[in-house]
């Protein structure tokens, strides 16, 4: 009889997190661009983090738990993002993408940055920031030693900022 409220709240508590991610980026996408998926898990602070990879390309998804109430919320995550991708690449500084003429970009897509890491090893990071009253999460895709810059920037960008659902 005391087992039952138990499994009851133990089933809540492994749900909350599924259905918050419910209406999140459609995974689907990536594995169709024969992305292998790595790992899924629960963060600390019941975030979620699915990484994809195939070869010299890694496509990370950070879940937020809770989504981003205001534009204030949205602007401190991009600059977070935008110094963790300075960071990597020791760069001071980072570059937006404009997608404001792409009718194809999706509507839950806040921020486009990205920049490059010109030693060797050569890189390119590229990070989308995506939120609406039901999901807030970040989409980084990061490439080493691309062919060509331009030519990975142009594949990232249609991975990760074309309308997902």
């Amino acid at each position: 009889m005391r087992l039952t409220p138990l499994i009851i709240l133990f089933s809540f508590l492994v749900l909350i997190p599924v259905i918050s991610f419910a209406k999140c980026i459609n995974l689907e996408k990536f594995k169709e661009a024969n992305l292998i998926q790595v790992t899924d898990k629960i963060l600390l602070d019941e975030s979620r983090q699915i990484i994809f990879r195939k070869d010299k390309v890694a496509l990370s998804i950070v879940r937020f738990n809770k989504p981003s109430n205001n534009q204030e919320q949205l602007k401190k995550l991009t600059k977070s993002v935008a110094t963790q991708l300075s960071k990597i690449t020791d760069k001071t500084s980072v570059k937006t993408i404009n997608l404001s003429k792409n009718q194809n970009a999706s509507s839950r897509l806040y921020q486009l940055i990205f920049t490059t890491k010109n030693t060797i090893p050569t890189s390119l990071e590229v990070a989308g920031i995506f939120s609406d009253s039901l999901c807030t999460e970040v989409v980084r895709f990061s490439e080493m030693n691309p062919v060509s810059i331009k030519e990975s920037l142009s594949r990232a960008v249609s991975l990760i900022a074309l309308d997902q659902n």
